[in-house]
């Protein structure tokens, strides 16, 4: 299955508080994921899809949608850190 990112509702996403910089950055780095990344990235956390949904559509096991999930979300991490806009300081923000 193919989705293609801007069939996807990044709107939902896009907060106005979001600076368009950002925004421009975090679409940029959803778009360079790998194809399987990226979709269950979209699936999961744009779409809000559960893991088993997601898993059930893509036809893939839950474990491989939450390992795909876990990279991609890293992958995007990583793109933004490169791009100035994370930090060790939210990492411990989100673990709380």
């Amino acid at each position: 299955m193919s989705i293609p990112l801007y069939e996807a509702d990044l709107d939902a996403v896009q907060a106005p508080m979001i600076p368009r910089d950002l925004r421009t950055d975090l679409t940029t780095a959803i778009q360079t994921l790998p194809q399987n990344y990226r979709v269950v990235l979209i699936l999961r956390d744009v779409d809000g899809l559960t893991a088993p949904e997601v898993a059930a559509e893509l036809g893939v096991t839950v474990e491989a949608v939450k390992s795909r999930l876990h990279r991609a979300r890293s992958m995007v991490r990583e793109k933004l850190v490169a791009s100035g806009y994370w930090n060790s300081a939210m990492d411990s923000e989100n673990e709380r």
